[in-house]
């Protein structure tokens, strides 16, 4: 009970002195005409139902509600999946049904199990991965109830502020959407060539624009200088061993880096139309390495920080996101990360997050695993990483990764080779560096928006909340003295419906 003076006609009693649930179990296939709601038809905090199901479709035995009931899902009860129903029909074993009583109203009662104190209190019963409450916990929460007309008047109160918030909110949530699309769209013409149109067009008439044509004959020169040095390091290597006595192994020989077959004519046709002056490459053309992770599993609590597959998504790393593994002798050194390195996801549960990169871009240690593939340029000063990661994760480049991706035994992934293979819209370095430039200014504009309606968002939550905190304590609406209270009509129900003294609440 409260201590809390009790508004005008108020009473204070726990939930299950006011109402019991149905509790009335069905087989689906008794009503095969009836719609099935289930967990996932319910939106969690709003009371919306977003669909349902045929029942004949369901195989387990079913709850049975009727027009006006209140379902209350019981399974994981923070997700707060609370509804009223217009129509007859069955939903999922997971739901607590409750009728509408003489007592509490059933829309009164669906806004008052949506409010945040009863979410905590149901949220704090149990504990475990799938927390599943029962009518026997859950009623023993204690609840203050209006007098039924003030109940009406609260409703009718909530649903009046309600609508306006939610207008509020769809507003905000169109602008939401219309802010992803307008960050596709900029990667688009990023590499359309439209965010740099004006530039070309000023390099050319001064005669300064350099081709990518020129810039991929630099990057054949680096790859052969580097292999060259690598070569030469390699006789030193073997001359030093040699004068050893040959103790131990003899140095490796460096391998050529593989020349990869230029993109067909009819693989650039499906390809998006490039400016004049760029060319589509082959993204293995512009690295000196591509390389497949660590396949250990982490074994330690505090060693070498390695980095989850989740840590990775399209154009950013969580560096937070990490787990920790042993490098005895340095075994694992080579799997150091650079500044600079790119990482793509090479396996995932989700299609959505294979295949996508970042650049890792700290100069902190870290190793990654071996469902991550790093990727290093041949020179940063012949290509620009973060151009890379922009145009990997868009247009025509994107599209391609995504063709390849494999799914087996439900985790989806590409292969290095996938990797090297996929095609790079190439230009000047200097246009790379304008167009990344772009892309970050509008980028920013775009996440200070976004983090703005976000803000706008949570505050819409917590004013909704905040209304219905109101509601419950009696503040919302005014008290009419000329009402019945709500201890009257209990009392007059518990004499009238029950002389033997057990209060039937539900039907009644």
């Amino acid at each position: 009970m409260t201590d809390r003076p009790l508004p005008t006609g108020w009473i204070s009693d726990q939930l299950a002195n006011f109402i019991k649930p149905r509790g009335e179990k069905v087989s689906p296939s008794d009503f095969p005409e009836f719609k099935f709601i289930g967990m996932d038809n319910i939106e969690s905090q709003t009371t919306k139902i977003l669909g349902s199901v045929p029942a004949q479709t369901m195989k387990s035995n079913a709850s049975r509600f009727y027009e006006g009931d209140v379902l209350y899902g019981r399974l994981r009860p923070y997700l707060n999946k609370v509804a009223q129903v217009n129509f007859n029909g069955l939903a999922s074993a997971e739901f607590i049904v409750f009728p509408d009583t003489p007592i509490i109203k059933s829309s009164y009662l669906k806004y008052r199990l949506n409010a945040a104190d009863f979410v905590s209190f149901a949220s704090h019963l149990n504990e475990g991965d799938r927390p599943r409450v029962s009518f026997e916990q859950i009623g023993t929460f204690n609840l203050l109830l209006p007098p039924l007309p003030e109940q009406h008047r609260i409703v009718d109160k909530i649903e009046e502020l309600f609508s306006d918030l939610d207008d509020g909110i769809a507003s905000l949530k169109k602008a939401q959407q219309q802010l992803k699309v307008y960050r596709q769209a900029v990667l688009k013409w990023a590499f359309e060539g439209k965010l740099t149109a004006q530039w070309r067009e000023e390099q050319e008439r001064q005669g300064k624009l350099e081709s990518a044509e020129t810039l991929l004959e630099q990057i054949k020169v680096e790859r052969e200088q580097r292999y060259q040095e690598k070569l030469a390091q390699w006789k030193a290597d073997v001359k030093a061993w040699e004068a050893n006595g040959k103790v131990g192994k003899k140095p490796g020989k460096p391998s050529k880096l593989s020349t990869l077959s230029p993109l067909s004519e009819d693989e650039v046709q499906q390809l998006s139309t490039l400016p004049q002056g760029w060319v589509w490459v082959r993204y293995g053309l512009l690295c000196s390495e591509v390389r497949n992770g660590i396949s250990a599993k982490p074994n330690s609590d505090n060693a070498e920080k390695i980095l989850r597959i989740s840590s990775v998504r399209a154009f950013s790393i969580d560096l937070s996101d990490f787990r920790y593994i042993e490098n005895p002798n340095g075994i694992y050194d080579t799997y150091f990360l650079r500044a600079g390195d790119i990482l793509f996801t090479r396996y995932n549960g989700s299609r959505h997050y294979v295949g996508v990169c970042a650049k890792f871009n700290s100069g902190n240690s870290y190793l990654y695993p071996d469902k991550l593939i790093r990727t290093r340029l041949i020179s940063a000063s012949l290509v620009s990483s973060d151009y890379i990661v922009f145009a990997a994760n868009s247009g025509s480049s994107r599209v391609y990764i995504e063709r390849q991706i494999k799914t087996t035994a439900g985790q989806s992934g590409v292969s290095g080779q996938d990797i090297k293979l996929f095609p790079i819209p190439l230009c000047s370095l200097q246009e790379q560096q304008i167009i990344c430039g772009v892309i970050s200014e509008r980028f920013s504009v775009i996440d200070q928006l976004e983090s703005e309606i976000n803000t706008n968002l949570q505050q819409a939550e917590a004013l909704r909340q905040s209304i219905l905190k109101r509601a419950f304590e009696g503040k919302l609406v005014p008290q009419d003295p000329n009402d019945e209270p709500a201890s009257v009509l209990l009392e007059r129900i518990r004499q009238t419906r029950n002389k033997q003294g057990q209060l039937n609440l539900n039907g009644l």
